[in-house]
């Protein structure tokens, strides 16, 4: 019985109503990561914030993880003084997780 199936099995078992309950059932199983060593190269991944899990990532920019931000894009052929680049990021969706996940590889669920 994989771990999934045996929180399934679990929940069911104990007729569990109760979010909380799931939530910690499938933290005896899912091993969160500390956030220090969470990837900083812009690669997604699964962050704790409180009770959620959002996918976020590193975005060096603004030294922050982030869930999204916008982006402007000037003109062909003019660019901003300051950094010599066509577009500007901004509105950052920051975020403070506590943990992180790696999300399943491409293709799963």
């Amino acid at each position: 019985m994989t771990p999934g199936q045996t929180i399934v099995s679990r929940f069911r078992s104990e007729m569990l109503t109760d979010w909380g309950a799931l939530a910690k059932a499938i933290d005896e199983v899912v091993a969160w990561r500390p956030i220090e060593s969470a990837p900083k190269d812009g690669q997604k991944f699964w962050g704790r914030v409180g009770d959620d899990a959002l996918a976020m990532f590193w975005h060096e920019g603004f030294g922050e993880f982030v869930t999204g931000y916008n982006r402007m894009s000037l003109g062909r052929g003019m660019t901003f003084e300051d950094t010599g680049l066509s577009y500007r990021d901004h509105s950052p969706s920051i975020q403070r997780p506590s943990e992180w996940l790696p999300l399943p590889p491409s293709g799963e669920k």
